[in-house]
């Protein structure tokens, strides 16, 4: 941000570089960047006062970390425009950006473009283990509410306060799509955001729920109506897009994508089928 910004000089935004046939297939992209925040929420039962605090948490951090990456991509794009679409791929954007930083330092652009792609995969890293983390703790999650089949299992800790079931679980899904799509990123990337997505409008729709109750008591307004319903609509717009993007390279990935939600829907139904029968005297 700040070499862009000393770079003002070269902005410019030349009207070959709005590619907007490009940007249904770059929504889920972005969208796969944030998913990380999820983090706090699985956490958050852990902050104090979490019932004030989290939410505050989520909120500031993600407009925070959303706020730098627009203001980092905006500037980045402003100065590099079309020397960074003439790049094979992102490997060349930072030794683009250092040659029109530094021209006269060759050497010191080759150590400053080895230090930032070592800071840029430290970081991926660093966030491929907190949505690592997070996941086996949804799962431990679901499993203490009875979501699960074998619940005691999934919640039963080793003497590291770690719920091991679900870090097996998860070692055996990730060893899985290694081995049936050789780790294919952008298969990876549409499925994860698909996976939230439909996450995301079952909770809009539990809203709209809340809405309905609470209008019974209390008159509507055009916040709470509307709220919901564009989150929900936003939802089965980004939906459709992954759909749209994992068929462009054959629906294997899909289909395996739809036996898992089926595999997680038929066992919630199951358990909850199992919670409501009366136990016996």
């Amino acid at each position: 941000i700040i070499s862009c910004l000393y770079l003002f000089n070269y902005w410019s935004m030349p009207p070959e570089t709005f590619l907007w046939q490009g940007v249904p297939a770059t929504l889920p992209l972005v969208l796969y960047a944030f998913i990380g925040f999820e983090v706090a929420t699985s956490i958050s039962r852990n902050i104090e006062n979490a019932k004030e605090n989290a939410p505050k948490v989520i909120l500031y951090s993600f407009f925070t970390v959303v706020s730098i990456t627009i203001l980092y991509q905006l500037l980045f794009f402003l100065t590099m425009n079309t020397e960074l679409m003439a790049q094979a791929n992102f490997l060349g954007a930072f030794p683009a950006l250092l040659a029109k930083l530094i021209p006269q330092y060759p050497i010191l652009a080759m150590h400053a473009k080895n230090l930032i792609h070592l800071v840029a995969a430290t970081s991926a890293l660093g966030g491929a283990y907190g949505i690592m983390f997070s996941n086996h703790w949804n799962l431990y999650a679901l499993a203490q509410n009875k979501h699960t089949i074998f619940p005691q299992a999934l919640t039963s800790m080793n003497k590291y306060e770690i719920p091991y079931w679900g870090v097996i679980i998860e070692a055996l899904i990730c060893i899985s799509y290694l081995a049936l799509t050789q780790g294919r990123i952008i298969i990876l990337q549409q499925i994860s955001v698909f996976g939230c997505l439909i996450a995301y409008a079952v909770t809009f729709i539990a809203l709209l729920n809340i809405y309905k109750e609470e209008q019974r008591t209390a008159p509507a307004t055009a916040h709470s109506t509307a709220l919901p319903w564009l989150a929900i609509a936003s939802s089965l717009v980004l939906s459709t897009v992954c759909i749209r993007n994992l068929l462009i390279d054959g629906p294997a990935s899909l289909y395996a994508f739809f036996a898992l939600l089926a595999i997680g829907i038929a066992m919630f139904f199951l358990t909850q089928k199992e919670t409501l029968e009366p136990t016996a005297l």
